[in-house]
């Protein structure tokens, strides 16, 4: 049997339900045809392309469950209000405490059993909840919410435009680093073939020319290199740090270059959003 997950209106993830569950949460206007939803393993697609979620007569829920009478005459089940402060449920403890493995719930998570009074998720011993700190807020998720796919979706423009700029400057200063060479070796030639010879001024300024130039090329590719190292962590979801790096070094490092400043604000903007950092891995 099919069972599925959706993300909710606070861009986290749950599951995974039955088809009757996804048509219950429908009926409550909870959910809709535009909701995103896939089957454990699956592709995120819209709720309505899912033939068997969406019934022609209205939502339908759930049938009847068959009671194990071999088992306790009373299994506690839970429901909890997520970060969208929506209320979901009903769950069973195991389900529960994988949500809780899976930092999707925590200790102050609002929490109550079917038909009890809403608590902190930490005065239910059998959740295996630590209690939080005092005078922690009520609240539903506390966690940010990771949502990869849209997360991709933001970083991909910036991270591609850094990555260009990157390597164009790559290029420019291989090509300043072979000019000083060249151009300190004609000068020096130049001086040479002049009869007197070369003056002690003019030594040093070939030299100084030849560091100056060769040591700013230097400079320039690793920077460019670390750009474009970062620009490419950053299109993967890796490392929020580089990524961060890459961006300042194209606002702060590409002086003469105005679009490597854009490049870099526009990545800066989209690694502010906490929905986005919160999908680094």
């Amino acid at each position: 049997m099919s069972e599925y997950h959706f993300i909710g209106g606070d861009d986290k993830e749950y599951g995974p339900f039955s088809a009757d569950q996804i048509k219950k949460f429908m009926a409550e206007n909870r959910l809709n045809a535009s909701t995103s939803v896939k089957t454990t393993g699956g592709e995120w697609k819209p709720a309505s392309t899912y033939p068997e979620l969406m019934s022609p007569k209205g939502p339908v829920t759930s049938p009847p469950q068959q009671k194990d009478n071999s088992a306790s005459t009373h299994i506690s089940e839970y429901h909890f209000i997520g970060g969208d402060n929506k209320e979901y449920g009903p769950f069973s403890t195991d389900q529960i405490k994988r949500f809780m493995a899976e930092n999707r719930l925590s200790a102050n998570t609002s929490i109550k059993t079917t038909g009890g009074e809403w608590k902190l998720a930490s005065t239910y011993p059998e959740l295996g909840f630590t209690s939080p700190p005092p005078g922690t807020p009520m609240t539903g998720q506390p966690q940010q919410a990771i949502n990869p796919q849209a997360a991709q979706q933001k970083v991909n423009g910036p991270a591609i435009f850094m990555m260009v700029m990157a390597i164009i400057g790559i290029v420019g200063n291989i090509f300043n680093l072979g000019l000083s060479v060249f151009g300190t070796g004609l000068m020096g030639a130049a001086a040479g073939s002049s009869g007197g010879g070369i003056s002690d001024a003019q030594q040093f300024e070939l030299i100084a020319n030849l560091v100056g130039g060769v040591g700013g090329a230097i400079i320039g590719l690793v920077i460019q290199g670390l750009i474009l190292f970062g620009s490419i962590k950053m299109k993967n979801l890796q490392s929020y740090g580089l990524s961060m790096t890459a961006a300042i070094l194209s606002i702060t490092c590409n002086c003469c270059c105005p679009i490597g400043w854009g490049a870099g604000i526009w990545a800066l903007v989209v690694l502010a959003d906490p929905k986005v950092k919160a999908a680094f891995n």
